[in-house]
């Protein structure tokens, strides 16, 4: 099935006879390895999630350590599919206490990247669950997937966030744009802050950049399966990410605007640069 749907949305153009020789062989190259590569980034997550169940199946539940072993294996293999360099910046991510990491969305790419740097979970919208293999890897992962129209959800998913944080001591990642956009200009959610308050949970603002950026970014009318492929033949994508000092929550509203603000700051600075 996979490999019928990349020969109807893998687009290989003729060789352009303006290029040398050399450019056409590594065109060429990284055309033909698109399909293999795409097909990998499913076969990953198909086999973290045969172990995961294998795992469970042992122990009656997956332990955290090990959960947490398999997370950051598979983060990194699927970085390296998609030739993914990391440059971490700031203040040191929080390794040991569980933290709420929040920050900028830019793609489906920010939660592997973010795995392969911290140890955490991420809630997700509900249609998530859905994707293929990638949905039920995602619920073993112990991702909390939420409707974001329905105020019932939401609420299940902020008692869900609290018990994660509080009771099993994992970090949770949430992008509280609650979508995937380049500017982050639009208002953030604030349940999440305001949970962090109520809760005294720690919080992490963090940001994300990309090179080339609307390559790697998923926003508008895109879909999965054409931009992943397009995403596939890239020869690098640069990613950085950079967390700000872990702090408590003072004012909900406030807070979860400043760090908007500081998000949104690393695009206009990238902006700029090209200008």
């Amino acid at each position: 099935m996979i490999r019928f749907h990349v020969r109807r949305l893998l687009k290989l153009r003729a060789p352009d006879t303006t290029r040398t020789s050399g450019s056409r062989r590594r065109a060429i190259k990284r055309s033909l390895s698109v399909p293999a590569k795409f097909a990998k980034v499913f076969s990953l997550t198909a086999s973290a999630y045969r172990a995961a169940i294998r795992v469970e199946k042992q122990h009656g539940t997956i332990p955290q350590d090990r959960l947490q072993s398999m997370i950051l294996k598979w983060a990194r293999d699927v970085l390296g599919v998609i030739s993914v360099d990391i440059e971490v910046k700031g203040a040191a991510p929080e390794m040991h206490k569980p933290v709420l990491f929040v920050g900028n969305h830019l793609s489906y790419v920010d939660i592997p990247l973010l795995m392969a740097s911290v140890p955490v979970v991420f809630v997700a919208k509900e249609e998530v669950s859905k994707w293929l293999v990638i949905g039920q890897a995602g619920k073993k992962a112990g991702t909390v997937f939420v409707k974001r129209e329905s105020g019932t959800s939401r609420a299940h998913a902020a008692q869900a966030i609290a018990e994660t944080i509080l009771e099993k001591k994992r970090s949770i990642g949430v992008f509280p744009s609650g979508t995937t956009c380049l500017t982050e200009d639009k208002p953030w959610r604030h349940g999440v802050f305001k949970l962090a308050h109520k809760h005294k949970i720690l919080v992490q603002p963090f940001r994300i950049h990309y090179e080339p950026l609307r390559k790697v970014a998923y926003i508008g009318k895109d879909t999965f399966a054409p931009h992943l492929l397009s995403l596939l033949r890239l020869e690098r994508v640069k990613a950085f990410i950079e967390f700000e000092s872990v702090r408590l929550i003072e004012d909900p509203v406030r807070d979860c605007e400043s760090i908007r603000r500081w998000t949104r700051e690393l695009f206009e600075r990238h902006t700029d640069e090209k200008n």
